[in-house]
């Protein structure tokens, strides 16, 4: 209240302030409009505009400080009610006034009642006598606004007449004209600033007149209304925060099916995406060792045709990697049999778990919506739901522990599987490798019977079967070795025949004794017979 009065002076004093301004610069009326210049006219409608702005902002600041006040009194009325008197409400509809305040005490003088009364009875005081001084200021309020709006109204009329001897005067001076069309529309402004602050001024009263009308109106309710209204507060309030608590229980109930839902849901996932990876493993492994196998066979017959020795080893050896292949994948496979039907058979308890959580959270809800709930009712819901949360509980141990389980033996199975994966291409591997060696050797075996045949077939020492030499040599792998000990032997042929007196001179000297390199590595291809005469 203080700080209001404190804003009305202020205001007060501003309006005087304006007005001895006003006083001050007005100047005598000209008596025809020669007088008076155009300047000065446009001056005058600058000021007067500037002095009705300054009128509507003190308008509404003196309106936003009546709204202020108004606020200010429904908070003491709130305090007084929530803090005196105890009962929250109790003076919405009482006025301020003395006949109010005897009609609420009884027709009992304040002196004898109890200190509550007293204190509210000079806080409903305070509130009257700010309300009455309020009043006051807004009337003088408004009874200046009235003045200044008809000093104003005179104020138009006067310069309207000189806009008229203006505009007689200054008919050919277009810069005249448009600062009599700006004044013109200035004073239409000012026209209708004046109605808004007319509105304004009316509005605000009504709007007092209603509210008194509707606090006189509500004087009429009596005591015993007011305590059975607050006693039915305070029991709708309980009712509230019982079925705000039953509310969140409620809720609480969801969540906890919402988690254990998502949880099982993630599981299945998770489980169903093991199945699929598994069962593509085992497709792949199943798919790898029939086609290892077709491939071993294959392998196996067209080594039997190029060499007897490896047939026999590749055939012994196929059959122990096949029961091998096929015992890992019956290992596998049952495995995966027995751990997807201990899934199948914990998702199963789960889902009937969820399924009783659920009929049970519907019960709930439909008893909340019957609202036929008691003390006697919530008693046996709290020992309900602390029995199925310690069941909850265990159950949820239950799972955890069965669940690691799963896991254990599903990354027991994955490295069972890895294990199989690296023996799979290990044997793979070696059947690799011996299948680059036997057909390498049938190769070679090949090349060097047909090189033998070439060589045997042609005639004795002659160039043809010299230059063979060489390729038998890079063929057979002949090392130092061997060559040292050919070139020895042939030196002592040399030397035997020229001592026994060869009877004829070979076509060309012994290859073996200018054998020092070797020759390039032979082509994997069947090399045809050369038919020359002997």
């Amino acid at each position: 209240m203080d700080r209001l009065k404190t804003e009305w002076d202020k205001g007060v004093s501003k309006m005087k302030t304006l007005g001895q301004e006003r006083k001050e610069e007005e100047k005598p009326q000209a008596q025809s409009a020669a007088d008076i210049s155009r300047e000065d006219l446009l001056q005058l409608t600058m000021k007067l505009g500037a002095r009705l702005k300054a009128a509507e902002k003190a308008h509404r600041e003196v309106a936003t400080r009546a709204r202020d006040a108004e606020r200010d009194r429904d908070v003491l009325k709130s305090f007084c009610a929530n803090t005196v008197l105890g009962t929250p409400g109790v003076l919405d509809g009482v006025s301020l006034d003395e006949n109010a305040l005897t009609q609420l005490y009884g027709g009992r003088d304040s002196d004898g009642s109890d200190a509550q009364s007293s204190a509210l009875k000079e806080a409903l005081a305070r509130a009257l006598a700010a309300r009455d001084s309020e009043t006051a200021r807004a009337d003088s309020e408004a009874a200046k606004r009235q003045n200044a709006s008809s000093k104003a109204e005179e104020r138009i009329v006067s310069l309207e007449l000189k806009l008229r001897d203006a505009r007689r005067d200054a008919d050919g001076a277009p810069e005249a004209l448009a600062g009599l069309e700006a004044a013109k529309r200035e004073n239409a402004e000012l026209r209708e600033a004046h109605v808004v602050l007319r509105r304004a001024a009316e509005d605000a009263r009504s709007r007092l007149a209603d509210a008194e009308s509707r606090l006189r109106r509500s004087e009429n309710t009596s005591v015993e209304d007011k305590n059975a209204h607050a006693s039915r507060a305070r029991q709708l309030q309980t009712l509230e925060r019982e079925k705000e608590a039953l509310t969140k229980e409620r809720d609480a109930l969801r969540e906890t099916n919402d988690v254990q839902n998502g949880q099982i849901v993630s599981e299945r996932q998770r489980h169903d995406e093991r199945e699929a990876a598994h069962a593509r493993e085992l497709a792949a492994s199943r798919a790898l060792g029939l086609a290892h196998a077709a491939a071993l066979s294959a392998r196996v017959a067209h080594l039997e045709a190029a060499n007897a020795i490896s047939k026999a080893a590749i055939t012994a050896a196929a059959p122990a990697r096949e029961r091998a292949v096929a015992e890992a994948l019956a290992r596998a496979e049952a495995d995966h049999t027995k751990r997807s039907s201990l899934a199948r058979t914990i998702l199963a308890e789960k889902d009937s778990k969820v399924e009783i959580l659920r009929r049970r959270v519907a019960e709930l809800e439909s008893e909340l919506a019957s609202g036929g709930h008691e003390h006697r009712k919530f008693v046996e819901i709290a020992e309900r739901q602390a029995r199925r949360e310690g069941a909850l509980a265990s159950e949820a141990a239950q799972s955890k522990l069965a669940t690691s389980r799963l896991k254990r033996a599903i990354r027991d199975r994955d490295s069972e599987v890895a294990d199989l994966a690296s023996q799979l291409l290990a044997c793979q591997k070696k059947l690799e490798d011996a299948r680059r060696g036997l057909g390498r050797d049938a190769t070679n075996l090949e090349y060097v019977k047909n090189l033998l045949v070439q060589y045997f077939s042609l005639r004795q020492n002659s160039s043809e079967q010299a230059s063979l030499v060489p390729v038998l040599a890079t063929v057979l792998a002949f090392t130092d070795d061997d060559l040292s000990l050919l070139r020895a032997q042939a030196q002592k042929w040399e030397a035997s025949q020229s001592y026994w007196g060869g009877s004829a001179e070979p076509d060309a000297p012994n290859p073996l004794l200018t054998l020092t390199t070797l020759a390039p590595a032979p082509r994997h291809r069947k090399a045809s017979p050369v038919n020359t005469g002997t």
